[in-house]
């Protein structure tokens, strides 16, 4: 199966609405949820998986070395959102910050040395209890420390001139002191590749993120006809996730009004609405590791103008187009090619010369999608599509307000 993600730039509110049913998108059902859930025992059982299989694709005398994200703050006492580094959930699951995981044969079987928060009473009373050196050993720990024990690290690696440590990019400056005597690869390549292609579980719970993000959609497109302001829709929006079981946003949202929509990443979603013009919402919610990315462009109040409806079919022309060409063996950079040559042709028609593609059409058709918006960023778009392959097809039309259109 190659599994293609819809996140078309403009779209028909009535055709989202007749092919779900409108009945089906006020939320996702027990029995709906339970086909999408993965045990915590399957969890540590694939990620033990990953790691014997990252291992075999590695030379002797070579260790991994997995560095979690830190603790990140907007100003004094005041918290970002806590978000796992990608490497290091995949192939651990250890769910905390500062955490470092040494990964290397020993005696030809794979063995994890894992460095974590000690429980502190004194802390736990603010921040919560940690998992701690007690429970680190249910993720796969063959070999338990502090990270108070943090220089240890160096002895443990591997020795003489043959030896090679990979390693996430990181900012752990005791990691790097650790590390600074070891000639250093990064792991990504190896693990962008591995990542490319999602597992059974995987696809289960991209499917439900992808679901949850969906409905709401649909349920937020209905509701904008209530709306006079950017805001509006974005705080929906992410309610509707937050009540379908999403964990948070999985990027800032993109909700922008007119001409706003020719800002790629305008995420400043403060101005109101005019009612006569479309509105861009580009958003999508996380889940247990794993996102979705959606959007859609629609009227505000529901009912296209001649243009605008001209516009939204040229482009629904040509996402089917590449949606029924993405198959295992072609590429994202083909079917870049191949939505180019379409919107050539469709822009003509609308009165626009072939010469200005690029000004209308500024972006990469999609990418990969997976624990990351926009994922496996290492592994090339020229690279085949393999089974099991997440992509977004997404072109656009993005015409301003100018002479020259």
């Amino acid at each position: 199966m190659l599994a293609v993600r819809n996140a078309i730039r403009l779209a028909n509110v009535a055709r989202d609405a007749a092919k779900r049913g409108m009945a089906q998108m006020v939320g996702a059902s027990g029995q709906a949820e339970a086909k999408y859930r993965v045990t915590e025992e399957e969890k540590r059982n694939e990620e033990k998986e990953r790691r014997r299989k990252l291992l075999d694709l590695l030379k002797d005398n070579t260790a991994v070395v997995l560095v979690s994200s830190s603790l990140a703050f907007m100003a004094p006492d005041v918290r970002y959102p806590f978000r796992q580094n990608s490497e290091f959930r995949y192939y651990m699951g250890f769910p905390e910050p500062d955490a470092v995981a040494l990964i290397q044969k020993k005696n030809g079987k794979p063995h994890v040395d894992l460095f974590v928060t000690p429980k502190d009473p004194k802390r736990d009373l603010w921040d919560g209890e940690v998992i701690g050196l007690e429970g680190a050993p249910a993720y796969g720990a063959d070999q338990v420390w502090s990270l108070e024990e943090i220089g240890t690290l160096s002895r443990l690696l591997p020795t003489g001139e043959q030896g090679v440590v990979l390693v996430n990019e990181h900012h752990n400056e005791k990691v790097k002191e650790a590390l600074k005597e070891v000639r250093q690869v990064g792991v990504e390549a190896i693990a962008h590749r591995e990542r490319s292609v999602k597992s059974e579980n995987e696809i289960k719970q991209l499917r439900h993120i992808a679901d949850i993000s969906a409905l709401s959609f649909a349920h937020t497109i209905a509701s904008t006809i209530q709306m006079d302001h950017e805001r509006e829709i974005e705080t929906h929006m992410q309610w509707q996730c937050l009540k379908r079981g999403a964990e948070r946003y999985a990027y800032i949202p993109v909700v922008a009004g007119g001409e706003r929509a020719n800002t790629l990443h305008y995420i400043s979603n403060n101005l109101p609405l005019n009612l006569q013009e479309m509105v861009l919402v580009d958003a999508g919610g996380e889940l247990d590791g794993y996102v979705a990315d959606i959007s859609r462009t629609f009227p505000v109040r529901g009912k296209f103008s001649p243009a605008q409806l001209a516009v939204y079919e040229a482009v629904l022309s040509v996402e089917e187009q590449c949606i029924a060409a993405a198959k295992v063996g072609s590429s994202l950079s083909q079917l870049h090619a191949l939505s180019t040559r379409l919107l050539s042709v469709q822009i003509e028609s609308l009165g626009i010369n072939r010469s200005l593609l690029h000004r209308v059409y500024p972006h990469m058709i999609g990418h990969y999608v997976g624990m990351d918006v926009h994922d496996c960023r290492t592994h090339s778009v020229s690279a085949p599509l393999r089974h099991n392959t997440y992509i977004t097809i997404e072109p656009g039309l993005y015409i301003p307000n100018h002479p020259d259109f």
